[in-house]
């Protein structure tokens, strides 16, 4: 969740709260013991950058894939699926809670129409790690948007929704959210 906060200042040139979040994370990771993508190196390179966003986003995205193959590389697996997902939710809830009135033209809504393709992914993702049952009731909350999902129609070129549809989305993503952060 946090991670997608970065990335969300720093695309929106907020530098004082993206090296607020780079270090809450670098917290987190430590208590986690995945110091990997959170060491001084990056932060120096934060501090740097603090007035370039298109090099925060780039540190930031790559603090997070560094994080990601580690966990991956080092049979952390457990760790990388709530990761994934709250990461994924949270951008979903930025993306939705950024729509002030809802058409179908919009830019951001066909790319959350899009999310259905990564959903499917990140589900397909996450029954490989059925032993880790702490994240059951996410996988099932998971499912239930995904079913909201496939009720949208694909055209070539993008998905058809309708304001109902786009509304029980954004439902169904805040509960999930919330549920993540409570």
């Amino acid at each position: 969740v946090y991670a997608s906060d970065l990335a969300y200042c720093t695309v929106y040139e907020q530098q004082q709260e993206s090296n607020s979040y780079f270090k809450t994370l670098k917290s987190f990771a430590g208590e986690l013991g995945v110091n990997e993508g959170y060491d001084k190196t990056i932060l120096s390179r934060l501090d740097n950058n603090l007035n370039n966003s298109d090099s925060l986003y780039q540190i930031t995205n790559d603090s997070y894939w560094k994080v990601c193959n580690y966990l991956e590389e080092n049979n952390k697996s457990h760790i990388l699926g709530p990761i994934l997902i709250g990461g994924w939710i949270e951008s979903l809830y930025l993306g939705v809670g950024s729509v002030d009135s809802f058409s179908q033209e919009q830019p951001i809504v066909q790319r959350i129409t899009e999310q259905r393709y990564v959903l499917e992914n990140l589900l397909d993702y996450l029954t490989t790690l059925k032993k880790n049952k702490e994240l059951d009731p996410y996988i099932s909350e998971l499912q239930e948007l995904q079913s909201s999902f496939v009720k949208l129609t694909a055209n070539p070129g993008n998905v058809l929704i309708t304001k109902g549809q786009y509304k029980e989305i954004g439902q169904k993503v805040i509960t999930i959210r919330n549920h993540i952060v409570e």
